[in-house]
């Protein structure tokens, strides 16, 4: 829950949950009186569990309960824009420095001495040639157009 929370000497605010569709079609009636009471109403997980019995009639423990919501937010959570353009962003600097994380990594998992980024990358390349041109296309290019007739070229 979203309460300040007693964690030996130091207190700590945890943080409030993450924006969610709650409109979602593909949510139960168990699952919107969850997020309800939780969210909304801030009902403790026991006085859940109880309307949960008197309400529904399910008998559900807490912790059942607490993964239930967890993965409710997970799956119903709101990318705002920030959140996919940092996405974005991630996915580009991976893109410029993953072999320079690689080549980093390379004698923690077992190499026998140190590699440069760019030999990495070249023996990688070497080994996946023809793997990384497929699965650097995003959308297959159809050699044909539907809408044209086998007469028109393309």
């Amino acid at each position: 829950d979203d309460d300040t929370s007693s964690d030996g000497p130091t207190k700590r605010r945890r943080r409030s949950p993450p924006p969610i569709n709650t409109s979602s079609p593909e949510l139960s009636d168990e699952d919107r009186l969850l997020l309800r009471l939780k969210d909304e109403e801030h009902v403790s997980w026991k006085d859940i569990a109880a309307r949960f019995q008197t309400d529904l009639g399910k008998v559900y423990q807490v912790p059942a309960l607490q993964m239930r919501l967890k993965r409710l937010r997970e799956r119903l959570r709101v990318w705002t824009e920030a959140d996919i353009s940092a996405l974005r962003m991630a996915h580009e600097y991976w893109e410029r420095n993953k072999f320079e994380i690689i080549a980093a990594k390379m004698i923690e998992f077992g190499a026998t001495e140190k590699w440069s980024p760019r030999q990495c990358s070249r023996k990688w390349q070497e080994m996946n040639v023809g793997v990384d041109l497929y699965a650097m296309q995003s959308v297959p290019t159809p050699a044909f157009s539907y809408t044209s007739s086998p007469i028109e070229a393309p």
